[in-house]
């Protein structure tokens, strides 16, 4: 995802990277900047993989958002429901989006599929399909709760054929409906970037909480240079100010190849001396 302009895509390809195939989850409370996280991984996207079909699902959002995304990537396929369409029909648009995307893997092509958010689907679908009369303590249907899992899980990289990434925010309040989900979703993800309200009310958006983020088997995707300057930045996300210590950090450099080349500006060889 890194660009050069970009201090927070550079912090993600470092300290939870994303390669093809990814199912990527974005726990994050309201207002911490998961459209603007979404948007600018588009923009990533588009620019350095421009053969990639790129799919932008955006669900119960304002109309003029929605219009505003359409205008910012034409070459973009936006699926969307605004808040004023029913349930019937924004499940219909997160399937059709899904199924578009499957048939480009099938094909032996790459899609990026950015859902916002998956706790707006289940919500959707909760209110669309035939009740089970089987629901959780949060008063989600049972087979609703499947449904969105297994649309989450359809990510992946496929052998002699091409990949399905898709990267989904969820959500995070104390509605027990929302927890529900996010601890459902948890077990398929393989990544995970958690926004945080405290760092989005010091001015920073999107908000990610690096200390709180990570990739499963990051040493499969990053060499060993790389694992190296990630766990340095990863040591330094955990105080108080990890995030803007991990910027300050990267904003000697240009780009992330400078950046581990140079071992004594990470943070861990600063504290050192």
């Amino acid at each position: 995802l890194g660009r050069k302009d970009s201090l927070l895509l550079r912090a993600v390809d470092l300290l939870c990277p994303a390669c093809k195939g990814q199912r990527g989850l974005l726990i994050a409370p309201a207002g911490t900047g998961t459209t603007a996280f979404f948007r600018e991984t588009a923009r990533s996207v588009a620019l350095h993989y421009p053969q990639t079909n790129l799919i932008l699902v955006f669900l119960d959002q304002r109309p003029e958002e929605l219009t505003e995304t359409r205008e910012l990537f034409p070459q973009a396929i936006v699926t969307a429901a605004s808040f004023e369409d029913s349930a019937v029909n924004a499940a219909r648009a997160a399937h059709l989006a899904l199924e578009a995307a499957k048939r480009t893997a099938e094909r032996g092509g790459d899609a990026v599929l950015l859902l916002d958010s998956v706790t707006a689907l289940a919500r959707a679908v909760n209110h669309s399909i035939v009740p089970t009369g089987r629901t959780t303590a949060g008063g989600i249907d049972l087979a609703a709760l499947s449904a969105v899992k297994k649309y989450f899980a359809s990510a992946r990289k496929l052998k002699g054929a091409g990949s399905l990434t898709i990267l989904a925010s969820a959500g995070c309040c104390r509605v027990r409906m929302d927890s529900e989900i996010v601890e459902e979703l948890s077990g398929a993800a393989n990544m995970t970037l958690s926004f945080s309200q405290a760092i989005a009310r010091k001015g920073m958006i999107p908000a990610i909480d690096f200390a709180l983020s990570f990739t499963k088997r990051s040493e499969t995707i990053l060499t060993g240079a790389e694992s190296e300057c990630a766990a340095a930045l990863r040591r330094a996300a955990e105080d108080g100010n990890g995030t803007e210590r991990v910027f300050a950090a990267l904003e000697q450099t240009e780009n992330n190849e400078q950046f581990i080349a140079r071992k004594e500006l990470w943070p861990c060889a600063q504290s050192e001396e």
